[in-house]
């Protein structure tokens, strides 16, 4: 499950890494981690054992192994961040009672101290990322030669903050190393993460080379970022040499599997259902038969006994893999280029294109809406489809508020909450992680602000 009490959700370290233990979200070494039963890049195979003693890290398979632990992390982390997004959007209902705050859209300014709920992307996607600075750090000393790895794990670190960005409050602060010392940082605004992004994925750039899967993630993570920034053209411009048919996805293999799936699927579990006009707002994931989204009734919810049961059927297979980025999402941002720039014949074309090459058997060529408001909210709609439970709703949303003027409570589900007496929040952002000890942040642990 990807929500948990805040107390007793950081793991701790083991004396022997050199780094010292902490009660803070962010530290975390890929050191005795079961780097055969998490997620793997799929453009890679490392072969580690299961548990690393830290005197085998100093040299060019510790390295590797350090890589190896490090996609372990990103790949739970987006995971639980595609979790966290669905259901505080319109992709997800929570069957859960436990799960309902998330859901409603009601979360607490700082969960400081509380028993409550927390984001648990923040920390996993915290852990990851400064583990990726590690391997980063390791790889240009023991492994020099493996720049393609070194390139792919920049992209990677600056896709998690690019999901900071997207999906929490704006004040979120990025942890830095000094060796084996793990630094505190101030907080960030929202834009500064982007910047950040940016220039991570400008040394991923530096690195990949002749790499081209691993520059056609950079490129998409490039295009997203700069959708968020408002810079239209150049997103476009990122993307455009990638092909329709990249794919990059992250590989969770049994037993532990994707954790998103296991919450779906597991007759344990079943705490979310794929939501169908959640809050009036909402899409129609289920009632639209969408291909893209393809899922199955399993009857009513035993969580609450009220709640008709839906299972997104990808994820019937515990281990199924989660798309990170893909040649799909770089049309979709040409598309959005060309709209913001008035050419209605491209952003048709580029929205065609996935229909037509991107699945079998092909759908059906959309329409031109003929207006203005209409173009964004079909753009929207097929970014949605197409990029269901892959952590990029949220983003969405927040930016149809931000950028085109939305209200949110045009955008976000709202209204009576399953049907009264409580109703929908106003949250679209994820507070700061209560128990983060992090002394910059300030005694409150507020964020800067929680704004679209």
């Amino acid at each position: 499950m990807a929500w948990h009490a805040v107390k007793g959700l950081t793991p701790q370290l083991s004396a022997e890494s050199g780094v010292p233990p902490r009660d803070r979200c962010a530290v975390f070494v890929a050191i005795g981690l079961a780097v055969g039963l998490c997620a793997c890049s799929s453009l890679t195979s490392v072969d580690a054992p299961d548990v690393v003693q830290p005197g085998q890290l100093n040299n060019p398979a510790g390295a590797l192994t350090l890589f190896a632990g490090t996609y372990g992390l990103f790949g739970q982390s987006y995971s639980a961040a595609a979790e966290e997004s669905g259901v505080l959007t319109d992709e997800l209902v929570a069957v859960s009672f436990f799960l309902s705050g998330p859901d409603q859209r009601a979360l607490p300014q700082n969960p400081q101290g509380s028993s409550g709920q927390t984001y648990d992307a923040y920390v996993r996607l915290s852990q990851a990322r400064v583990n990726g600075l590690l391997t980063i750090a390791a790889l240009e000393r023991w492994a020099p030669a493996q720049r393609g790895r070194t390139a792919e794990t920049f992209a990677l670190n600056a896709l998690a903050e690019l999901l900071f960005a997207e999906d929490m409050c704006s004040g979120i602060p990025l942890s830095s190393i000094s060796g084996s010392t793990v630094n505190d940082g101030t907080q960030l605004t929202t834009q500064q993460l982007l910047t950040r992004a940016l220039a991570d994925l400008d040394s991923a750039a530096a690195y990949a080379g002749d790499s081209a899967d691993v520059r056609f993630l950079a490129q998409i993570v490039r295009g997203r970022s700069l959708l968020n920034l408002g810079q239209y053209a150049a997103a476009a411009t990122a993307v455009v040499v990638v092909p329709t048919s990249y794919v990059y996805r992250v590989t969770y293999p049994p037993p532990q599997g994707n954790s998103l799936a296991n919450d779906m699927t597991s007759a344990g579990a079943r705490l979310y259902s794929v939501a169908d006009h959640e809050g009036g707002n909402g899409l129609p994931f289920i009632s639209a038969n969408d291909p893209r989204v393809p899922t199955q009734f399993l009857g009513i919810s035993p969580q609450d006994g009220v709640t008709p049961f839906y299972i997104f059927t990808p994820f019937m297979d515990m281990s199924a893999p989660l798309v990170v980025a893909s040649g799909v999402e770089a049309r979709l941002i040409e598309a959005e280029a060309a709209l913001q720039a008035g050419d209605a014949a491209t952003y048709l074309a580029k929205l065609n294109e996935p229909r037509q090459t991107a699945i079998a058997p092909a759908m059906a060529p959309l329409t031109d809406p003929g207006t203005s408001a209409g173009r964004v909210d079909l753009l929207f709609s097929e970014r949605a489809f197409w990029l269901f439970l892959t952590a990029h709703r949220q983003g969405d949303l927040r930016r149809l508020v931000r950028q085109y003027g939305r209200n949110q409570a045009q955008v976000f589900p709202t209204g009576p909450y399953k049907g009264g007496p409580s109703s929908y929040g106003s949250d679209v952002t994820f507070p700061l992680f209560g128990e983060d000890a992090n002394p910059n942040i300030g005694p409150a642990n507020s964020c800067i602000d929680r704004n679209p």
